[in-house]
């Protein structure tokens, strides 16, 4: 049980622009685990800097586990001057799977018919061996309840 005054912030950091999503019109991205850009890199070493500015202490820290995630979170603790620091790499943290659409345009696969789908289905509707924001949600509350 979690004492009345138990009190916690949580910050979640979306990584910095990676390989995959620098190339706009296709959905997920190209390839579904890549590094940082050289931007990515720089902007995960300016949030960093930003932390340290406003003083802002982690109890812990966790990740992704996918590289890009990785790679900005190691970066932004360096630039807080905590490179090194160990922190977990979280499989239930990793993002929407949409995997048999992962690297396809964007106009291939949301056409008028699909979005009109994919309206009706809300946070439920789930792409083609992918996951639905629903069982993201699922996925890492589970994991965060556990956790705390």
């Amino acid at each position: 049980m979690i004492h009345k005054n138990f009190r916690c912030e949580f910050y979640f950091i979306r990584h910095g622009q990676s390989q995959s999503n620098a190339v706009p019109g296709f959905v997920a991205g190209v390839n579904p685990d890549s590094s940082l850009t050289d931007l990515g890199v720089t902007q995960a070493r300016l949030l960093g800097q930003r932390l340290k500015k406003e003083r802002v202490e982690f109890d812990r820290v966790y990740s992704s586990s996918l590289i890009r995630a990785v790679q900005t979170t190691e970066t932004m603790l360096e630039a807080k001057g905590e490179g090194g620091r160990p922190f977990l790499r979280v499989d239930a943290l990793i993002e929407r799977q949409q995997r048999d659409w992962q690297g396809t345009r964007t106009d291939e696969v949301l056409t008028s018919e699909t979005l009109a789908y994919m309206r009706t289905k809300a946070s439920h509707f789930v792409p083609p061996r992918g996951e639905s924001y629903r069982m993201v949600q699922r996925r890492t509350s589970g994991w965060l309840e556990d956790e705390i």
